[in-house]
C-alpha cells in the first residue's frame, strides 16, 4: 500500500530498541519509506555499532524441529 501506520519517530523508537539490544547488522527500507523516516532512524541508531557476528566453527547447520549440526567427528 506504500505507507506505514507509524510515524517516523515511532518507527525510529522501535528500531532503537533493536539497536540497543545488538540485534541489527543493517537497516533497510521499503516502499513507503520517506526521507523523514530515514533521518529519524539514522538519528536514533547512529551511535550504536552493528551487531558483530559470533566466532563459530565452520559446519553444516540445519534447522527443522530440532537444530542439527554436522561437523567433523559428529558421526
Amino acid at each position: 500500500m506504500g505507507g506505514y501506520d507509524e510515524t517516523p519517530d515511532e518507527m525510529a523508537t522501535d528500531i532503537l530498541e533493536w539497536a540497543q539490544s545488538c540485534f541489527l547488522k543493517i537497516i533497510g527500507e521499503c516502499c513507503g519509506t520517506t526521507p523523514d523516516y530515514i533521518r529519524a532512524i539514522k538519528a536514533a541508531v547512529e551511535k550504536y555499532p552493528p551487531r558483530q557476528l559470533p566466532d563459530i566453527s565452520i559446519a553444516c547447520r540445519l534447522a527443522g524441529l530440532e537444530p542439527c549440526t554436522i561437523e567433523e567427528g559428529s558421526c
